[in-house]
């Protein structure tokens, strides 16, 4: 049984990208994937992309954190899915985390920098990729600013 992804645009010209156990499926126009499968040791789970919260890695292994309060684990690095997550939503704030932009509830730099999730977890944020981050929230939450007044 294959395991299958959707785009927004199911019309669009679209190509099948293997992740090691999950198809993804990335269209031309540059659109990326809204679902995700993570394979497990029984099978895979498919989840929408937009109830990823937070990923954090552990060697090869990388940790789910979703809205329902669920942590998947899935042997793959979280490079593989970085290379998926759209980018404009999904940054990389240090080797071993990557964060939904959308569920940022606030930055804090008491001591370090950390972002504070909706679900209250604290995830670093490398001084080195600081500049980044900031950047990419501030374009993150002008093009959501748009999707509202639209």
């Amino acid at each position: 049984m294959e395991k299958i992804t959707t785009v927004s645009d199911p019309s669009s010209e679209h190509y099948k990208e293997n992740i090691g156990g999950g198809i993804a499926i990335k269209t031309t126009g540059g659109k990326v994937a809204r679902r995700v499968s993570l394979p497990t040791a029984s099978g895979f789970i498919i989840i929408d992309v937009d109830d990823i919260i937070y990923l954090n890695s552990h060697y090869n292994s990388t940790f789910f954190n979703l809205v329902n309060g669920k942590r998947i684990m899935v042997s793959k690095t979280i490079k593989d899915y970085e290379e998926i997550l759209d980018p404009s939503a999904f940054f990389r704030t240090h080797k071993s985390s990557m964060i939904h932009l959308k569920y940022i509830k606030e930055f804090s730099r008491m001591e370090k920098n950390w972002a504070v999730m909706i679900d209250n977890s604290t995830i670093a944020v490398s001084r080195r990729r600081l500049p980044e981050f900031i950047k990419a929230l501030d374009e993150y939450n002008s093009i959501s600013n748009m999707e509202v007044q639209s």
